[in-house]
């Protein structure tokens, strides 16, 4: 009877009550990411958790902490309570892997070294997919055909020759029909790896203008593909190998005798928890990533004082005991900077974006506010004082990295800024429309790479926010 009783307190102040603004608050994102029949995502129950945690004070959140920490079982609990169901915490086991490698004539030249590095990158993928129910692997090119054995295993790899490559293999095969087969043979439950040089081939004569009308094929296989899935997401690795073997160009014609380092590219796709595990759990030496989803993410922040010359108080308005979102009585000293800085402490490890892109400051929009980014720092205790450090010590998700601000202006105003969602500079610096001087086949370029890239990002990404997440700090 005391725990009905318990049940019915806590529904009343959250879901009945006129109270305070934080449960109206909470009651709203509650609403609002359970519009998909009742649906809560991990992403979305985090972002509840980081609001709870940032109004420890809030008396109708009591009953969620424990230790001042938001008590996974006692929220779960909750809501479900309330007929919501909750996505579960991902378990590799429930899903299949499937493996294709593309066996046209133009990826011979990966296999020709018996200690290349495309034969140990998959002996890697092969290691991180028996961590799942069960994986198979197979030969794609103008159809899909299982390996022999069916399930290669990482000796296979090893001493995988030219015969028993190219066997069934076309002699050239068509980037934007591999993807629909792939997808086509996948379901929710099924994790699949293209590995392949990701070349779109053109039809002899065919000029580079036939580009666009590729890329909008690859955008509608992928937009039909992704459709079985709940929340689908690609994950582009981008990798380089000894390269022993014949080159053929956009015109289709071959050079023999290419023997230079040529990249390759590992794309995973599949719901999103499925890929983002793999991605965390892969031991594959990629030298650049990119991850196409359509998350939107809310990572836990906080205003830290750092030695500068400028001095600020808590807002207590936008504030409680693990952090600070909003500051006032601004104090600049001129004998130190002119400018007012301050420095935002954000917890990055859930955006899946590569350091260099997160450590850049063009990654980043400003939407409000008169300020400049000056720089991005992994978070370092010895960086900031002793209060912001216990401050943070008190947040279930410490920060990774620090976005440190200078104004442009004497006038300060909240800032609004966020970590923008683009095609990283990589996959532009990768793409070339002109695969026709030999010399450049060891400069680490893929014809025709970008409108790969662009046609799958359009496919996911039509509707989707500019941001992976947007911060507001307050400033009186």
């Amino acid at each position: 009877m005391k725990i009905k009783l318990l049940l019915l307190f806590i529904t009343s102040i959250l879901f009945v009550g006129c109270g305070p603004e934080a449960p109206d608050i909470f009651n709203s994102m509650v609403k609002k990411f359970a519009t998909s029949e009742g649906y809560i995502s991990l992403n979305e129950l985090s972002e509840l958790k980081t609001y709870i945690e940032q109004n420890p004070d809030e008396p109708d959140f009591s009953p969620f902490l424990t230790n001042e920490k938001v008590d996974d079982n006692k929220l779960a609990a909750f809501l479900k309570k309330q007929k919501y169901k909750l996505e579960t915490p991902y378990n590799p086991k429930n899903d299949t892997v499937k493996i294709y490698i593309e066996n046209s004539l133009s990826m011979l030249g990966y296999i020709s070294n018996k200690g290349s590095n495309f034969k140990t990158s998959i002996q890697e993928l092969l290691f991180t997919a028996d961590e799942f129910k069960g994986y198979s692997t197979n030969y794609i090119s103008d159809s899909i055909y299982p390996t022999y054995p069916e399930k290669l295993s990482t000796d296979d790899i090893i001493n995988i020759n030219r015969v028993s490559f190219s066997k069934n293999g076309a002699s050239n095969s068509k980037l934007e029909a591999i993807f629909k087969q792939v997808l086509s043979e996948a379901d929710k439950n099924t994790v699949s790896i293209l590995v392949s040089d990701c070349i779109y081939s053109l039809q002899k004569g065919g000029s580079s203008e036939l580009l666009n009308s590729l890329k909008t094929t690859t955008r509608q296989a992928f937009k039909n593909g992704g459709a079985k899935y709940k929340n689908f997401s690609i994950l582009i690795l981008k990798l380089d190998s000894e390269f022993s073997g014949s080159y053929f160009d956009r015109r289709d014609h071959e050079y023999k005798n290419v023997n230079t380092p040529r990249p390759f590219y590992v794309v995973v796709m599949g719901e999103d928890a499925a890929v983002s595990n793999f991605k965390s759990t892969t031991n594959i030496k990629y030298t650049n990533s990119y991850t196409i989803n359509t998350n939107q993410y809310a990572p836990y922040h906080t205003i830290v004082n750092t030695n500068t010359g400028s001095g600020f108080k808590p807002d207590r308005e936008y504030s409680d005991k693990n952090s600070i979102r909003g500051i006032q009585d601004i104090v600049v000293n001129e004998r130190v900077s002119k400018t007012f800085t301050f420095s935002v402490a954000v917890d990055m490890s859930s955006v899946p974006v590569d350091e260099n892109i997160i450590k850049d400051p063009k990654s980043y929009s400003i939407t409000a506010g008169n300020y400049k980014i000056t720089g991005i720092t992994a978070y370092n205790d010895k960086q900031v004082k002793p209060a912001s450090v216990n401050l943070i010590k008190k947040s279930s998700t410490p920060p990774t990295h620090i976005v440190h601000f200078a104004a442009t202006k004497p006038v300060y105003t909240n800032v609004t800024f966020g970590l923008k969602r683009e095609i990283p500079n990589w996959v532009t610096n990768t793409h070339t429309v002109n695969d026709t001087i030999p010399a450049q086949f060891s400069n680490n370029t893929t014809f025709g790479f970008k409108y790969l890239v662009e046609g799958i990002n359009e496919a996911i990404n039509k509707n989707t926010s500019n941001n992976y997440f947007t911060i507001t700090i307050t400033i009186n």
